[in-house]
């Protein structure tokens, strides 16, 4: 195509104007971040990367700012900024050692916690949350065949197992970061230990996010009074462990945590990396606001009553166990405890507790509250399953878009409030809990749990000299040890003659059955309970009770009797149809899903 001179006059034109343009520009300032001369600590390495990422990204014209930090460690004070003459930025990290009254001079305060953005603002500081994030690696190291362990500031005893099993590991510490650095990319698995940034510091420190960053499985100890809280901004993401079987069950599934690692994965790389943090300061720049969490669809949040890592406890087993099922239904899970420092945003939030409990993440759009087991209030003198507590609570309980509870009798008292409730009961998980007979572990009399005054049959059992293994705590010499491996429960259920359950007074007094008598029934164990009108209408027979201890031995000599060994066998098969039928995970989960889907239909979030 021929050019003519009515064309070239228009390309002049356009030519000059770009110039005049780019000539204006040219003196304009550009939005940038500069960092004080004197920032040289450790918490200026992170700083300073985001920083050059942010300087890097951002074209846009605008004033410039100097960032400083404060309260990554005991000597990282509040800086003086007297003379400062660009807008001031103050980045605050979890150490709690810092002085309110100088961070009142900064022009925008960031926190790396929501914990310490909350204490700001009962202060009148406006601070705004913006996470720590793990280094970016330009060149990470080619992995090779020979994967090892990583064993990181020296957790505890990890290293003996090792050695006993003859597997390959190394020694590091936090203090030479770039020593795992450039090895991470053969780490098989990190067990971790002393995580902090700093000591006294909620901040968890940087290098844990890289790892997960490049999908590096993460092990950490768990056990009062050594708790590692920073950790807890990952949640269920790692593994924690407490004995020795916990680290071996790690080691064996190590191949197959996959989906730990991919969580963790997922979570740092949308809340803890450099790109990320990059993007939400450049968000709370322009509109001084933090943005809105994004909520995915089809996600569900436990919300627990247990600390971070304490994984032996009823609330988070309930919560697994439904896991597994409602993920046939396409919903994909997280979860949140008592003690996290960050709450999932998800699209539906069922929060297991005993109580009424107003003490979770609001910006879920939907609200389950399973109240799975009772509790008694603080004089001890009433349950939390008594209809008048829910009365004087009922403006709380119409925060929740649906109540679920394992006991019948309050569904029914809860409907009558006018509340949206459903009787869900407390079930068993049939991938774990199947007979599995094992010699090594036979008994006679089974019993797990902790010593109690309400137990009374345990007690009873050893008063009349009749055999029972004991699992649990405070028993004084009679158990045969304080802790049992759950991973082995089956067994030892499918292995006794006869499994105890006791009923605590206040799941007696509202009907709400044990999940023992599931979980032991679906290993084909005969069960003896204390007597429950509940238990009766569902087993029938098939589940024998007494009401005095001399009913209880009267039952136990019965069943141990070689004469009366078939009729034990047919009871505990029928109990174990019964438990099949009725209170498995896989109908909680329909249950639940059952509730969920009219709820999305009504908030137009299918």
């Amino acid at each position: 195509m021929l050019f003519n001179r009515s064309h070239l006059k228009h390309i002049s034109l356009i030519l000059f104007v770009l110039f005049f343009l780019a000539t204006i520009c040219a003196t304009l300032p550009f939005k940038r971040i500069f960092l004080p001369e004197e920032c040289k600590n450790e918490a200026c390495v992170l700083s300073a990367l985001l920083a050059r990422e942010f300087n890097q990204t951002s074209y846009r014209v605008g004033k410039s700012y100097t960032l400083y930090t404060a309260g990554f460690n005991s000597n990282n004070p509040v800086p003086d900024i007297t003379n400062q003459t660009t807008t001031s930025i103050l980045w605050v990290g979890g150490h709690h050692s810092l002085y309110i009254d100088k961070i009142r001079n900064f022009d925008i305060v960031l926190t790396t916690s929501p914990l310490s953005r909350e204490v700001l603002k009962k202060e009148g500081i406006t601070a705004f949350y913006l996470p720590l994030f793990g280094y970016p690696l330009n060149k990470t190291e080619s992995p090779t065949d020979n994967k090892f362990i990583a064993l990181i500031n020296n957790p505890p005893k990890v290293e003996a197992i090792l050695k006993q099993k003859h597997l390959p590991y190394r020694h590091y510490t936090t203090a030479k970061p770039q020593e795992i650095l450039n090895d991470m990319a053969d780490f098989k698995i990190a067990f971790v230990e002393n995580t902090a940034f700093a000591e006294n510091s909620l901040d968890l420190n940087p290098l844990f996010f890289t790892l997960a960053e490049h999908k590096i499985p993460l092990a950490c100890f768990w056990g009062w009074p050594k708790v590692e809280e920073n950790i807890n901004i990952f949640n269920d993401m790692i593994n924690f462990y407490l004995t020795d079987s916990e680290i071996n069950t790690i080691l064996e599934e190590v191949d197959s945590s996959s989906k730990r690692a991919e969580a963790a994965f997922t979570f740092v790389s949308a809340q803890h990396s450099l790109k990320s943090a990059t993007e939400r300061l450049k968000y709370i720049l322009k509109h001084h606001r933090e943005p809105k969490d994004t909520i995915p669809n089809n996600t569900i949040n436990f919300d627990l009553p247990v600390s971070v890592g304490h994984t032996i406890s009823g609330d988070y087993g309930l919560a697994k166990n439904l896991e597994t099922e409602l993920d046939k239904y396409g919903y994909h899970t997280s979860y949140s405890f008592y003690n996290s420092l960050y709450k999932y945003p998800a699209e539906t939030n069922i929060i297991i507790r005993g109580m009424v409990d107003d003490n979770f993440n609001k910006t879920d759009k939907i609200h389950i509250l399973y109240l799975a087991y009772p509790q008694f209030e603080g004089d001890g003198s009433r349950t939390t399953f008594e209809p008048e507590y829910y009365k004087r609570l009922l403006p709380l309980l119409k925060d929740f878009d649906a109540l679920a509870t394992a006991s019948e009798s309050l569904a029914d008292a809860l409907k009558s409030l006018g509340l949206n409730a459903f009787y869900i009961p407390q079930f068993t998980n049939t991938s774990k809990f199947f007979p599995d007979y094992d010699e090594t572990l036979k008994s006679e009399v089974f019993f797990v749990g902790r010593f109690a005054k309400y137990r009374r049959a345990p007690q009873a059992v050893i008063n009349a000299g009749l055999p029972i293994t004991i699992y649990g705590p405070d028993w004084q010499g009679f158990a045969k040890a304080d802790a049992i491996d759950y991973n082995l429960l089956n067994k030892h259920y499918s292995s006794a003659k006869i499994v105890l359950n006791d009923t605590r007074s206040e799941m007696l007094l509202h009907g709400v059955i044990s999940n023992r008598i599931f979980d032991a029934t679906a290993c084909e164990a005969l069960v003896i309970s204390d007597y429950m009108p509940e238990i009766e209408k569902i087993y029938g027979d098939t589940v024998p009770m007494w009401k005095t201890e001399a009913e209880l031995i009267e039952l136990i000599k019965y069943y141990l009797s070689p004469e009366h060994e078939a009729e034990r066998k047919d009871k505990a098969r029928r109990a174990r149809e019964i438990t099949l039928k009725h209170f498995t995970a896989e109908i909680a989960a329909k249950q639940f899903n059952d509730i969920i889907t009219p709820l999305k239909q009504q908030k137009g979030l299918q």
